[in-house]
């Protein structure tokens, strides 16, 4: 009779935790809108200025990966790919050209987050929301402001800041349980503001360009008003710029995570974008302090 006990005892506990695991909620996943520095297309998907004879567009140049939900293009080495490395279940929804604010190219802010929801995509088993926009909200360097690059720290303009809000508000609605964070970019310009546009594999750290500190300041207010959007919506910051700041166009090849307008000293997959050994050690740091 005990033997008989404790098999009945052992059937009932086993039933009972199949039962929960049946019942519990599937593994939360992890969402990211952007724009081509999430998408990290290469040359080839986007007809992206091609890079000198004999420069990366023949050695560097990446693998196309698998496009967006939207079909938008995207290379395989990416943030989100690397970020499913770490064993997260990554929906990349992220389009070069995109906008927070207004229209753009490929899908903005406001057609992925839509995206996201029409597919279900974005639930309340979601666990981390990752947004970054504001490279192609804006003003043009040359046409707006041709000596700062920017005329005072609220360069993004209003519509930017509506379309974060509205979109980090039906994000928050469908996600309730997700930690949703604005990543700023990562440092283009060395701290000193300069910019090293040819990076070769021959010829040490590549040539310094310092025009006037357009790049560096434009970069220094995006970020700027990314904080403030995020701070705006209560939702986490990440500074990335901050955490990358020794990491610009300008580092030796072992420490650069931004690729030269014309580079052949590191594997990547656009000009001026992320660089391949960038994206895996951003994804770290995002694994570390973003989920």
């Amino acid at each position: 009779m005990k033997k008989f006990l404790g098999v009945v005892a052992t059937t009932v506990a086993a039933l009972a935790l199949s039962t929960t695991a049946a019942n519990a909620a599937p593994a939360g996943n992890v969402v990211m809108f952007g724009d081509s520095f999430f998408a990290n297309p290469t040359y080839a998907q986007v007809g992206g200025i091609q890079a000198a004879p004999g420069s990366s567009d023949i050695f560097y140049q990446g693998q196309p990966g698998s496009p967006s939900p939207q079909g938008c293009p995207q290379g395989q080495s990416n943030i989100g790919n690397e970020l499913k490395k770490f064993g997260h279940d990554v929906v990349n929804m992220a389009c070069s050209s995109a906008k927070a604010g207004g229209t753009s190219k490929r899908s903005n802010m406001q057609s992925q987050v839509s995206h996201a929801l029409n597919r279900n995509t974005l639930n309340a088993n979601t666990d981390s929301v990752l947004i970054q926009f504001g490279a192609n909200d804006a003003p043009s360097l040359i046409t707006d402001n041709p000596v700062t690059g920017a005329s005072s720290d609220a360069i993004l303009g209003e519509d930017y800041f509506k379309g974060m809000r509205d979109n980090i508000s039906r994000i928050k609605r469908a996600a309730p349980n997700a930690k949703i964070t604005v990543v700023s970019y990562p440092a283009v310009s060395a701290p000193n503001g300069a910019l090293c546009p040819v990076r070769t594999q021959g010829f040490g750290p590549g040539f310094n360009l310092d025009f006037l500190a357009v790049a560096h300041n434009t970069e220094k207010f995006i970020n700027s008003n990314m904080y403030r959007a995020a701070r705006a919506n209560n939702v986490n910051f990440y500074n990335l710029n901050a955490a990358t700041k020794y990491n610009n166009m300008c580092a030796n090849n072992s420490q650069r995570y931004v690729a030269g307008l014309v580079e052949t000293g590191v594997p990547h997959n656009l000009s001026t974008h992320i660089t391949h050994k960038g994206n895996r050690e951003i994804a770290r740091m995002l694994n570390n302090s973003a989920m």
